[in-house]
């Protein structure tokens, strides 16, 4: 359990850290803490007259998979919390939602988990005090929030029933160093864009790569720590340009819930600026900025949920909810006021034609190969980046690969012929260690075929 403070002083932000042995799919969380240790996991007064909740998790939508970590925050009002060194909780996941007290809750099947404690200091990495902070520097305070709009109700099951979208991509999730949420998204971001197509041999690794971005992105500029909003997009494209790599980065100011959804379903990675802002006198002040990856949104009847990683906290898919309305943020380590999600970037492959058309390539690199990761089903060879992987379900004992649509590969190496297969149900096409991976080196009019046939699909 993670205890966040600000110069070593406790801000009332807590993470629970949960993670599952095998794919859980899609559970609803509760989770309540012992923290007076009476055994009775029920709300209680604390020493300064405050009720303290012991249920901290209420039926919050989670996306479990196999040694992934979950990272669900909170926040607590009894200081004694901080001293604890352990705290001892019930972990219960259901499909449906949980209406009663906790006290009756204890009948059903649930997990007594040890939560030892761990504080997390987040000035130096944010940069909170640390001159020349800013709306228009990006430094990380924050992570990204939930979001999700109306026209995601009619795809809810029944009241009490969860709605999920997931991005096909596994993102990393890499601690930034202080003041380096920029660089450190940009390079997660790229390493899963990257990793799920061609695999990410030749690229420079990962504290390298942030190291290239710290520069493309000019760390610094101006004379201030941390990337300026305005070398964001240029300093990505000078990166691309350095490895030849045909992705393109674009961005979407005042992003409203159907964006994020839309952009994912494009088969996009989904960067999310967070804006945080204090009050004055009742007007709002933009304090400073934060990035991090969007992976997925969640639905329970009129709550609405986003899924990420983000730089500034441990390793871990981060779950908060979000008012649809205004993209207000619960966010709570940010203690003096509020957050908002302002902006999108996203970043997608595009083919060599374009990227040369625009500047990422230079002239001639229609005639040189590329390499792609493929799935070998049947003899044929598939790129992997249009499947989903699926965690185990009634249907299938382990995780699979599917995909909603049809797939196309080629039916042979170093050859044009192209062919189609559809999803069959049950373990879709092939359980994720029994299908055999291949990267092959493409031409580019291979590429080309390929990349058009499979956006027909989509």
């Amino acid at each position: 359990m993670y205890i966040y403070t600000i110069n070593k002083i406790p801000n009332s932000a807590v993470a629970a850290s949960i993670s599952v042995n095998e794919d859980g799919g899609y559970p609803l969380v509760n989770l309540a803490l012992d923290f007076n240790r009476d055994e009775k996991y029920g709300p209680y007064t604390t020493k300064n007259g405050k009720t303290q909740e012991e249920w901290v998790l209420k039926n919050v939508p989670a996306y479990l998979l196999a040694d992934k970590i979950n990272n669900y925050e909170f926040n607590v009002v009894d200081p004694e919390i901080y001293s604890l060194s352990n705290v001892f909780g019930q972990l219960l996941l259901t499909e449906d939602k949980q209406y009663e007290e906790w006290q009756v809750l204890i009948d059903e099947s649930y997990r007594k988990i040890l939560f030892r404690t761990k504080q997390v200091e987040l000035s130096e990495r944010l940069g909170l005090n640390v001159p020349g902070i800013g709306p228009d520097l990006y430094r990380g305070s924050a992570s990204f929030g939930e979001m999700v709009s109306n026209i995601f109700t009619g795809n809810s099951d029944a009241e009490g029933r969860v709605w999920n979208f997931d991005s096909i991509f596994d993102v990393p999730d890499h601690t930034q160093n202080a003041m380096e949420c920029a660089p450190t998204v940009m390079a997660d971001s790229l390493l899963a864009l990257i990793g799920s197509r061609i695999g990410v041999g030749g690229l420079p690794e990962k504290d390298e790569m942030i190291s290239k971005l710290r520069k493309t992105l000019k760390y610094g500029d101006d004379g201030r720590e941390g990337v300026l909003k305005r070398n964001f997009i240029t300093g990505a494209n000078e990166f691309m340009r350095q490895h030849e790599l045909p992705i393109v980065t674009n961005k979407i100011d005042n992003p409203n819930i159907v964006n994020i959804k839309e952009m994912i379903e494009d088969g996009r990675i989904v960067m999310a600026e967070l804006s945080h802002y204090y009050y004055n006198n009742g007007d709002p002040i933009h304090e400073t900025s934060h990035l991090v990856v969007v992976t997925g949104i969640s639905v329970l009847d009129d709550k609405y949920y986003i899924r990420g990683k983000d730089p500034a906290t441990p390793e871990g898919i981060e779950t908060w909810q979000l008012s649809i309305s205004d993209m207000k943020l619960s966010y709570p380590k940010w203690q003096k006021g509020d957050t908002y999600i302002t902006r999108l970037y996203t970043q997608n492959w595009i083919s060599a034609a374009e990227a040369v058309a625009i500047g990422l390539l230079p002239l001639g690199s229609e005639e040189v190969m590329y390499p792609m990761e493929m799935l070998r089903i049947g003899g044929a060879y598939y790129p992997r980046y249009q499947f989903t992987r699926k965690p185990a379900d009634e249907f299938c004992s382990s995780s699979y690969y599917d995909s909603d649509n049809l797939v196309v590969g080629l039916k042979y190496k170093g050859r044009r012929d192209l062919v189609q297969l559809e999803s069959e149900g049950g373990c879709g096409f092939g359980e994720t260690d029994r299908l055999p991976t291949e990267v092959l080196e493409l031409s580019w009019y291979q590429q080309q075929l390929l990349t058009l046939s499979i956006d027909d699909q989509q």
